[in-house]
Order: C-alpha cells, then sequence, then structure tokens
C-alpha cells in the first residue's frame, strides 16, 4: 500500500515534542474523535518493549509495541491486527523556532482489506494531516 509521510513545525523544544509525542496515551488528548481508549501495558520508563492497547473508532483495538526508542530524536511502533500491520516511525530534529515532528506511517493490510487499499491510503493522510495539526496546536498552547 505504502508509506505516507508528513511533517510539522512545532514551536516547542525538541525533548518536550518528543516525550509528548512518543507516549501513546497522550493521543487521547489530541485526538479525542478518533481514538477512544488507551492503556499501557507496561511499567517503568517508556522504551523499546513498551506495549500499550489502544482503540480507534475505525481501526478497533489494536496492540501497540515500541520497537525503537532513541529518546530525544526517533521512535517505532508496531502494530498487527487481522486486517492491517502498520509500522509508524517518528522523528523530532531541531528547527530555528523549535522542532520539527515527522511521522511515516508504513500501512501493509490484510485480506479484503487490501480491495480498500486506494480508498484508505486517502483517508488515513488526511487523518494524519489533521493528527499533526492537532498536535502543533496542544503543543503550542501549553
Amino acid at each position: 500500500m505504502g508509506v505516507l509521510e508528513n511533517s510539522v513545525d512545532i514551536a516547542r523544544p525538541v525533548p518536550e515534542v518528543f516525550d509528548y509525542c512518543s507516549d501513546l496515551c497522550n493521543e487521547l488528548e489530541w485526538t479525542p474523535g478518533s481514538m477512544t481508549a488507551v492503556e499501557r501495558l507496561t511499567e517503568g520508563p517508556i522504551g523499546v518493549g513498551t506495549r500499550y492497547r489502544a482503540t480507534w473508532k475505525q481501526g478497533g483495538t489494536h496492540e501497540v509495541a515500541y520497537t525503537q526508542f532513541e529518546r530525544p530524536t526517533s521512535w517505532v511502533a508496531a502494530a498487527d491486527s487481522p486486517s492491517l500491520s502498520l509500522i509508524f516511525r517518528a522523528r523530532v530534529d531541531p528547527t530555528d523556532s523549535g522542532s520539527r515532528l515527522t511521522v511515516q506511517m508504513d500501512l501493509r493490510p490484510h485480506g479484503l482489506t487490501r480491495l480498500a487499499s486506494p480508498i484508505l491510503h486517502r483517508v488515513m493522510q488526511r487523518q494524519e494531516l489533521l493528527n499533526l495539526a492537532a498536535v502543533k496546536r496542544t503543543l503550542e498552547s501549553r
């Protein structure tokens, strides 16, 4: 299906953007219309091996596991379901005015979901742009 990639500049320091965005529990704050629940399944600091159970209105419930974590610059998460596998990569780079958050989603539909791949790709691209705008608003309003 392909990889979606989007970026947003945020007028906040790199460590703040990283810490906020790399904690999946914060997604409830900036996507209340699409995410309905999230639960951290592991104890201790967030890092490689951290797992969450998250539910999205359109995507159902998934277990999300962090497979890479390099504070304060990047992290990678993976999620699998019967209909879709997803690899999510994020990077936070410094800019003159704060940070640039770049996210990539590698969507791999399974079974009948493959038939809807073109539509799913467009919907996810549109949603990700809205998500990044919401993250920017949320962090810059603090």
